[in-house]
């Protein structure tokens, strides 16, 4: 096995709490506006970027198409969920954001965790 049980299960447990967090702390009134335009798009990217990343290092590297399908519903559930929410609004580009990133820390962990395994 590439890494023990305990590291892929903190791997998942930290996905699990950072998309709980990422629905409970987006619907609070602070987090309108929090962090500026364009920069909002960088933070988009780089905490799925994170979450595909965990995601992997919970997989062993492996089901890579399953982990951006996964983190591409959570993206989505994301923005329809602030078409209710006072001040925020649903936007493509952060979807995009969302999924670019995710892709891009899925991608490096996967490779990571390959080398890891040697041929």
């Amino acid at each position: 096995m590439w890494a023990g049980g305990a590291v892929r299960i903190a791997g998942l447990v930290a996905v699990l709490v950072l998309i709980a967090n990422l629905f409970v702390l987006g619907a609070q009134p602070f987090a309108v506006g929090l962090i500026p335009p364009p920069w909002d798009k960088l933070a988009h990217a780089a905490l799925f970027a994170l979450l595909g990343a965990l995601l992997m290092i919970a997989a062993a590297g492996r089901h890579t198409w399953l982990a951006l399908a996964a983190l591409a519903a959570v993206a989505l559930a994301d923005e329809l969920a602030q078409a209710d929410l006072p001040g925020r609004v649903v936007s493509v580009a952060d979807l995009m954001a969302d999924v670019v990133g995710a892709a891009a820390g899925i991608t490096a962990m996967a490779f990571v965790l390959a080398r890891r395994r040697g041929p």
